[in-house]
């Protein structure tokens, strides 16, 4: 069964000619198919950087929304996932050691 390509849209953009003669020599050096493939890759980048500053400024407000006693219960967990972190990372490094053959095993 084939996949079903993406939809795309055909449009028209004006763009400094030294930007086109850019996208020209990507293209010609073969690091891009087509002047479409260079277009639709930068844009995705800047849909993924425009995407990351939304969630950014959302995760933003949601912060500044909280309430003191909010705040200060965030940073009660923050701190307790901090310390069980820290300890799995310790068992982690102890069960390592425990299974490295004899001659490998380094002396804590």
């Amino acid at each position: 069964m084939r996949r079903a390509l993406p939809a795309k849209a055909k449009i028209s953009v004006t763009i400094a000619a030294e930007l086109v003669s850019t996208i020209d020599r990507g293209v010609r050096a073969r690091h891009y198919p087509s002047r479409s493939a260079v277009v639709e890759a930068a844009l995705d980048r800047w849909a993924r950087v425009e995407r990351r500053r939304q969630r950014d400024a959302e995760i933003e407000a949601y912060y500044l929304g909280m309430s003191a006693e909010e705040r200060a219960d965030e940073r009660q967990w923050a701190d307790f996932a901090t310390r069980e972190l820290a300890e799995i990372g310790a068992m982690e490094a102890r069960r390592e050691r425990a299974a490295a053959p004899a001659g490998k095993r380094r002396r804590s």
